[in-house]
This record gives C-alpha cells, structure tokens and sequence, in this order.
C-alpha cells in the first residue's frame, strides 16, 4: 500500500513526456493524479490490462477468437491511483450518472413506448440508444485518468495524467529501456 506522504520518494515512477512509466511493484507519490495537490485518504487499487494493438485484426476472423486470444496474451499491471477527495467526488459522480443511464434503460423505453404519440415505439428505442451510449461514456469517463498504451514484465506506459501531476516526477533514466 502506499504512503500518504506526498513528499516521499517514489520509486518506478517516472515522466517520459506526457507519459507515465511505471516499473512493476513501485508506488506513484501520495499526489492526485488530476492536480497535483496532496492526497488524504489510500489511493485505489486499480488493475489495467493491455495487448498489442494488432490483435484488433482478429476481429475480422471473428469476434469470439478475438476474444480468447486477447484473453490469453494480455498483460497484467496493478496500481494504486492516488486521487484527491474532490476529483474521488467527480469521479465518484460520473459513475453514479453512468449506472443511472445504464439501469435506466428499460423504465425509460417503456415509459415512452407506452405513451399514444405516433411513433411512440421508434422514439423509445432512439431515447434507449442515446441513453446507453451515454451510460458507456460516462463509464469510461469514471474508470480512471490513466489508460495504458504499453505493459510487458517490467513496467507499465500509460497516457492520461496531468501536467500537474507529472511535473513532480522524476524523468526517465538515460537507458531505461526501450519504450516504444
């Protein structure tokens, strides 16, 4: 678990940019990942998984081998995401508002399918639709600020993280591998 002390040495933790390099088991600093400012409460335990980019073609030789080959070769990375109170708040929101638009679905489309309007049954599957593509977002929006764009056995890459945040972090060390 990590520290609550933001002035604590991180270390893994490193800027490449406006990315985020991560070795494996290290902690980020006891900061939000959003401003910057100090944490007051453990951050999140989040997992990300990651596989490379070209597995996306199997889809075209159909969707369940997609599936069970990205299943099998994804990589794994634990982290815990320090946020402050207020963007745990925000983040918090934008998760409520997605179960309400993802839940709400079903009452919503019957409500309007039942109603004598012409059409009644169309504007209910478009409402429907609009609602669960909105519930998708706002899902994605609450999942958390990092998204990886490389992990393998010895760190984790990952884009999303503020300047605020970055800022305080050490630059990648001359010959830490090859980040591609």
């Amino acid at each position: 678990m990590c520290s609550l002390t933001a002035s604590s040495p991180t270390q893994g933790a490193f800027r490449d940019g406006k990315l985020l390099i991560v070795t494996q088991g290290s902690q980020l600093p006891a900061i939000c990942l959003e401003c910057g400012q100090p944490i007051s409460r453990e951050p999140r335990k989040r997992t990300y998984y990651w596989h490379n980019p070209w597995l996306f073609f199997l889809i075209l030789a159909g969707l369940l081998i997609y599936v069970i080959v990205a299943l099998i070769v994804r990589k794994r990375f634990q982290l815990y995401l320090p946020l402050c109170e207020t963007h745990r708040r925000a983040r918090r929101r934008v998760a409520w508002a997605a179960a309400f638009l993802l839940i709400g679905i079903i009452p919503v489309g019957i409500l309007i399918g039942s109603t004598d309007t012409p059409n009644s049954g169309l504007w209910a599957v478009l409402v429907m639709f609009l609602m669960f593509f909105a519930g998708l977002a706002c899902w994605a929006l609450s999942s958390g600020p990092l998204r990886p764009t490389l992990i393998n056995e010895s760190y984790g890459r990952f884009k999303g993280t503020r300047e605020a945040f970055l800022s305080q972090l050490p630059p990648k060390p001359h010959g830490f591998g090859v980040i591609v």
